[in-house]
């Protein structure tokens, strides 16, 4: 038996406050049918019922009664448990009264008076808030709650460590590196307010949820820039989310705020590398990122075509990708000069070649092996005196028989692979 479970088990016998589960039907798949195989008849309530959320029961969070040594106590607190499942809360309320109270905060409203739907069972909108609010907010918030246990280890072991220091008013005990505890300093139950939505967000307690969101945003886009290049994986923590933040605000400059476009703003930055001439890149803005007549979809597109067909690596001979392109459209189609990335008459053709520029892409490292053997075979023509690379033409017949050799290479290679 865990240390938790151990402690849950004592607080059943004090019989001080009945505990339930505020469990996420958004996060635990197929919520509803799994409670009740693990137990018959189990008190179970889940809160968007007979609300204007009914048509996504499927999904909503359910408050569950618990009793000691239930199945649906280690269910909830498996190790392969997502670790924002939902909360932990004891209370002397009733369980069909409780269940009205939650109801009752399932909307709320921001300092804006906006009305939104509320997680109040997330980890990461629930403790972020605590922490922000005032003794009076948490008791208004807690109402007929007493205690709280929420979930403490729900951001990745990666990003921890980057993560800003929050100060919690917690019980001190064995688990609390896994929970935080939030005592309730005045539980109520008296009647519930009326008004719908009754809850508003103080500015400092928005302030928190919003600052906890940028944390999610960050972990979503870090996640995506491990998978779509491994180079950021070999990035220390820290230096991961110095590059994030700080594009992230230079989005916020550009009008870039879709999370995914931030992503692919920071893949196609670091593609055109650290040495891009400061006179080009303030072109760039100029004429891209902070062109107002372009979405940020748009903008995003622009500099990923601007990258593929136009850009060159100061101090690189070339761009092997787009070599093999040129060669493929070459042989395929004719095309012997450079495609225009922006001009509607090139629009076909350059999406032909961006559609294999991406398709190769994957095989960068092997075409930069392949570069090198290809200036090794022909050192006496691609190398000049001062041991420099001299650099490829795309599309100039001069160096058509390199961009041939190179091409099967590249062929050869990908057939014995």
């Amino acid at each position: 038996m865990s240390a938790f479970n151990s402690q849950l088990n004592k607080y059943f016998e004090k019989k001080q406050h009945q505990l339930y589960a505020l469990i996420d039907g958004a996060i635990v798949d197929e919520l509803m049918p799994t409670l009740f195989t693990l137990e018959d008849n189990p008190s179970v309530f889940p809160v968007f019922i007979d609300t204007p959320l009914n048509g996504c029961l499927h999904l909503s969070p359910c408050l569950v009664e618990l009793k000691a040594d239930a199945k649906i106590v280690d269910f909830i607190l498996d190790e392969t448990r997502e670790a924002y499942w939902g909360l932990l809360l004891g209370s002397t309320l009733a369980f069909e009264s409780l269940s009205m109270y939650l109801q009752s905060l399932l909307y709320v409203k921001t300092p804006l008076a906006e009305q939104l739907v509320f997680r109040y069972q997330d980890p990461r909108v629930i403790n972020p808030l605590l922490n922000a609010s005032t003794t009076n907010e948490q008791a208004k918030l807690l109402g007929p709650i007493d205690r709280l246990w929420v979930p403490n280890q729900y951001r990745p072991e990666l990003f921890r460590q980057t993560s800003s220091t929050e100060t919690h008013d917690v019980i001190k005990d064995e688990f609390e590196r896994e929970w935080v505890v939030w005592q309730n300093p005045q539980a109520w139950h008296g009647q519930f307010p009326e008004e719908r939505p009754w809850f508003e967000f103080s500015a400092k307690q928005w302030e928190g949820i919003m600052a906890e969101h940028k944390h999610k945003v960050e972990e979503a886009i870090a996640l995506y820039l491990m998978e779509e290049n491994p180079a950021f994986k070999k990035l220390k923590p820290q230096q991961l989310y110095e590059t994030i933040r700080y594009w992230c605000d230079k989005s916020d400059d550009y009008d870039i705020s879709k999370t995914k476009l931030v992503a692919r703003l920071i893949l196609v930055v670091t593609e055109f590398g650290p040495d891009i001439p400061k006179r080009e890149w303030m072109k760039l803005e100029q004429e891209i990122l902070f062109n107002t007549d372009f979405s940020e979809e748009e903008k995003i597109q622009r500099l990923e075509k601007y990258n593929a067909l136009v850009y060159e690596k100061p101090g690189v001979p070339f761009d092997p990708i787009k070599c093999i392109v040129y060669e493929q459209l070459y042989l395929d189609f004719g095309i012997k000069e450079l495609i225009d990335p922006f001009s509607d008459e090139d629009l076909i053709i350059r999406m032909e070649y961006l559609d294999r520029y991406n398709d190769i892409k994957a095989d960068k490292a092997l075409l930069n092996e392949l570069v090198k053997k290809l200036y090794e075979q022909n050192a006496d023509r691609l190398i000049n005196q001062e041991d420099k690379f001299i650099p490829l033409s795309y599309t100039q017949k001069s160096d058509e028989a390199f961009r041939a050799q190179l091409l099967k290479m590249y062929q050869e290679q990908k057939q014995d692979i």
